[in-house]
């Protein structure tokens, strides 16, 4: 199993045989649960599904108890994407399995290979990255049958899929990736956001630190630019509020009037508002500290949960007092986050100092890509897997799988 908490880390959870039919009844996918009596456990086999150096060990002493109507606000789904460039690093090597996100570009019918004198299901997709990179996927067995022609190739919008716990090979010099066990497959979830993948080399060169970038302001005569900057969150400003009401056509800020509300953009009211992010993040690094300003779906990806529900399970004063933070804005508290943000004259030295966050990426994750980049520079370039249909024997990590 993975299991995923409210400050959004997650970590790999077993049950060995004997005890499972002890739980089989009492854990189901998607649900919440208060859970006492185990072990945490160093992390002891090859091909690691989530980054944690631990993992969770039930024993027949174990209590599981469901949360019931309990107000707990945990996201249902965590992945670590790794950008089609780095593939290259996981090649062949059994430290990590990989998570990966993209548009469906081709999808191959199901074909059917004899292994072992018994007939083994096999379908190949193709999905591509923002630059239009593309990478093959070899889904075995049941999971060829998981998704459709239909569902994948809808012309009237794109499909986003993500497929996760992927090994990634080489076959005559091409890249490919191919399912497991551990693998699931998630057709348009709504993390179109992840869709961005950001360049290692690009924030290698672009990074600053806090210091450096105000001292830019100081000294450049443009005034903008597209920079990095990694920093702790030491506090949510509230004064301003955490969310705003906006309009469900345009997405900007609409009037209350009343019992009803007023966007100006689209001149026109309407009953049923659509509360997004603005987050102003007091963040820190070795150098100073400044005000980071996060809005809407980049919020959302490190709160890990939309704004209406926070708002809805969160907030329980009928006057609504926005000096209050709820509880899963306060869990970015100590956090650290890569941030690329984007400077121009509008959101420069106004009352208060504070710079707009356009994306926001999680430490953990930029540590990870900026190792297997070094890597990456230490061994020849791969070709894509674009050119060639790869054909490639299922090899299965031996790494017992639960869920």
């Amino acid at each position: 199993m993975v299991m995923l908490n409210e400050q959004g880390n997650h970590i790999h959870a077993r049950i060995k045989d004997a005890f499972v039919h002890q739980f089989r009844e009492s854990l189901q996918e998607g649900n919440i649960y208060y859970i006492r009596n185990f072990g945490v456990i160093p992390y002891q086999n090859d091909y690691k599904i989530v980054t944690n150096e631990h993992s969770i060990k039930f024993y027949a002493t174990t209590i599981v108890k469901p949360a019931g109507s309990d107000n707990l606000s945990i996201p249902k789904y965590k992945f670590e994407f790794v950008p089609f460039e780095h593939l290259s690093g996981r090649c062949d090597k059994n430290v990590h399995l990989t998570d990966v996100i993209g548009r469906v570009s081709t999808i191959f019918p199901v074909y059917e290979n004899d292994k072992n004198g018994k007939p083994l299901k096999r379908r190949i997709i193709k999905i591509e990255d923002k630059r239009k990179r593309k990478i093959q996927i070899t889904l075995w067995g049941d999971l060829a049958e998981s998704i459709t022609e239909d569902a994948c190739m809808d012309r009237s919008k794109s499909t986003i899929l993500i497929i996760t716990s992927t090994t990634v090979k080489s076959f005559k010099n091409q890249l490919s990736l191919s399912s497991t066990y551990a693998t699931k497959v998630y057709i348009s979830l709504d993390y179109q956001q992840d869709y961005i993948h950001w360049d290692c080399e690009e924030v290698v060169k672009n990074k600053r630190t806090i210091h450096e970038i105000i001292k830019f302001l100081e000294q450049s005569k443009s005034q903008e630019a597209i920079f990095y900057c990694m920093a702790v969150v030491k506090k949510v400003n509230a004064e301003n509020g955490w969310h705003y009401i906006s309009c469900t056509n345009c997405h900007k800020k609409a009037k209350t009037i009343g019992s009803t509300f007023w966007c100006k953009g689209c001149k026109k009211g309407f009953s049923s508002p659509t509360r997004r992010y603005r987050l102003e993040l007091r963040v820190e690094d070795e150098s100073g500290s400044t005000i980071f300003v996060v809005f809407d779906k980049e919020a959302e990806k490190i709160v890990r949960i939309p704004a209406t529900q926070v708002y809805t399970t969160e907030i329980k004063d009928e006057d609504d007092d926005e000096d209050v933070v709820p509880k899963p804005i306060k869990n970015l508290l100590g956090k650290t986050y890569m941030f690329q943000i984007k400077i121009n004259p509008n959101n420069i030295f106004t009352t208060k100092q504070n710079f707009t966050a356009i994306h926001v990426f999680e430490d953990h994750a930029y540590k990870q890509l900026h190792h297997e980049q070094e890597e990456k520079n230490q061994i020849l370039p791969l070709k894509r897997a674009i050119d060639v249909d790869v054909e490639i024997e299922r090899e299965v990590p031996k790494a017992k799988r639960n869920g």
